[in-house]
């Protein structure tokens, strides 16, 4: 099963719709969506997944270093950005049921500047228990050197009664590390970083969370419940750079020529 929501500019997401159904996802167990979007913004609540697996939150954020030579250097909800910026946003949702549900998060340049030094960042708290204080240790990812533009740049984990993760702000992105020593109550995130999205192009980020250990990507990070026998999550995510469909790039350039002429008026 597939649900698409449309968050950002409306009018193009028909010729967006294709990009949910990109990646497959048959599998065994089944991970679910119970408590839906949070603030029509791609974050989600109460994904359950496993035996009594539960993520109260996933929220995503979007870093942008600069717009053209407007310094932006900031990282906020993705909705917010795309609706002070030229970018849009859209996301859709496969495998929903299954073992292997994919979140696919897509940012179009529709203006005439380039974004530059762009980061996207997801971050998750796993509870295997479906328990606030559930405790869990996590499994080390490959992480090896150079990294491919679609891998995962960077990760970070932490123990949420200890560094909660705070990336709203000026410059706030991941670090590379791992402050969860042993077994603790995992909260972690990973990125994925672009150096150009130039204009009339579309960055796809996709972004899979797996209850029996299936990974759309080399580098993962994996969450094994120490409270709940057999439940553990797998997080993984790859992200790629496409054209933008031409009639939305044609839109978007129409709208801002439009715009510049009763400007001008």
């Amino acid at each position: 099963m597939k649900i698409q929501r449309n968050r950002v500019l409306p009018e193009i997401s028909a010729a967006l719709l294709f990009l949910g159904g990109l990646v497959g996802s048959p599998a065994n167990a089944a991970v679910t969506l119970p408590g839906g979007d949070i603030f029509l913004s791609g974050a989600f609540q109460d994904i359950e997944y496993g035996a009594t697996g539960l993520i109260p939150q996933l929220v995503p954020w979007l870093y942008v270093g600069s717009f053209g030579f407007l310094p932006f250097d900031v990282t906020e909800s993705p909705t917010k950005t795309a609706t002070t910026t030229d970018l849009t946003y859209e996301y859709s949702i496969s495998g929903l049921g299954t073992g292997l549900t994919t979140i696919s998060y897509t940012f179009g340049n529709t203006g005439s500047v380039s974004a530059t030094d762009v980061s996207f960042i997801v971050h998750v708290n796993p509870d295997g228990s479906g328990t606030f204080d559930d405790f869990a240790t996590v499994v080390p990812m490959p992480w090896s050197s150079p990294v491919p533009s679609s891998e995962p740049a960077a990760y970070q984990v932490a123990d949420w009664f200890e560094d909660k993760f705070s990336l709203n702000g000026t410059n706030r992105r991941l670090d590379n590390t791992d402050s969860c020593a042993g077994r603790c109550d995992v909260e972690f995130a990973l990125q994925w970083d672009l150096a150009e999205l130039a204009p009339g192009m579309l960055w796809q980020v996709n972004v899979g969370l797996s209850d029996d250990g299936q990974t759309i990507s080399s580098r993962y990070l994996e969450a094994v419940s120490a409270d709940s026998d057999g439940t553990a999550l797998t997080f993984s995510g790859n992200a790629s750079v496409v054209p933008l469909p031409a009639s939305i790039w044609f839109l978007g350039t129409g709208l801002l020529a439009m715009l510049g002429v009763s400007r001008r008026r």
